[in-house]
């Protein structure tokens, strides 16, 4: 599995706030703030986006006129592969 640290860090940041379902989503604004390094929400946004077509995160309800985010359980299952190499 070669992820990016960023998507990785936005895995696990979605998979330890128990975002794990359309209603527990964050924004990436929300992403951003609680992320390791100084992101940009745009840059969080776009790694986000590679995410969602792998199938990694879902789309979650919005908050206000933000889109929100969670972990899918492939997802979680991508997380714990790269939790495991060696």
């Amino acid at each position: 599995m070669n992820l990016p640290r960023l998507q990785i860090w936005i895995l696990a940041e979605l998979n330890s706030s128990k975002a794990v379902k359309k209603l527990r989503g964050l924004t990436k604004n929300e992403l951003a703030k609680r992320l390791p390094g100084d992101y940009i929400p745009d840059t969080v946004y776009r790694n986000i986006q590679v995410l969602l077509n792998l199938g990694y995160v879902a789309p979650g309800i919005k908050v206000g006129k933000a889109n929100s985010y969670y972990i899918t359980e492939t997802g979680i299952k991508a997380l714990e592969e790269i939790r495991n190499e060696k």
